[in-house]
């Protein structure tokens, strides 16, 4: 064999490769273009969110002005990216208190995270994976018995200083 063939070779495979590189680029770009994964019923989105990066990069110059111009865009509520993950941003004392206080039970759920999906079979056990009715039944259980302990209350905190004042003495 000369030389010559095997670069020919050579050159035939980095063309293959580079061809490849590129169509799997705009397949990915086109992907991104086309399809949207925000769900329908989300606040509005105030610009375009880089990808895995989400919104990140358009606070470079301050988180606390760039969501006071989007509030003044897109008004009190709207969506947003912190890299893949959507989030929804309340900007004033009413929304927050219309959809913490007034609407409690249908906000109160837990989001997905690291801990809840890396125990999916455990789901529901404990405080810390457990979400929607359990986890309130849970919470409400352990902040009686936590209340019953003096937890939070007062004469707790003179017991502790009485504590720490006759350890120092």
């Amino acid at each position: 064999m000369d030389s010559g063939s095997v670069w020919n070779n050579e050159e035939w495979i980095s063309k293959v490769l580079t061809l490849l590189a590129v169509s799997l680029g705009l397949a990915l770009l086109v992907k991104y273009v086309f399809t949207s994964n925000v769900p329908h019923n989300t606040p509005p989105v105030p610009a375009r969110a880089y990808p895995g990066l989400g919104h990140l990069p358009y606070s470079r110059n301050g988180t606390r002005e760039q969501l006071s111009k989007w509030t003044k865009s897109t008004g009190e509520i709207f969506s947003m990216y912190f890299g893949p993950k959507l989030v929804i941003a309340l900007n004033s004392y009413d929304t927050i208190y219309e959809a913490f206080v007034k609407n409690g039970d249908t906000f109160s759920d837990r989001p997905k995270s690291l801990v809840t999906n890396a125990s999916d079979g455990e789901m529901n056990r404990g405080l810390v994976t457990s979400s929607g009715h359990v986890w309130r039944e849970q919470r409400k259980t352990a902040l009686l018995i936590l209340r019953s302990l003096s937890m939070g209350k007062y004469s707790l905190a003179l017991r502790v200083s009485d504590e720490v004042r006759k350890s120092t003495d």
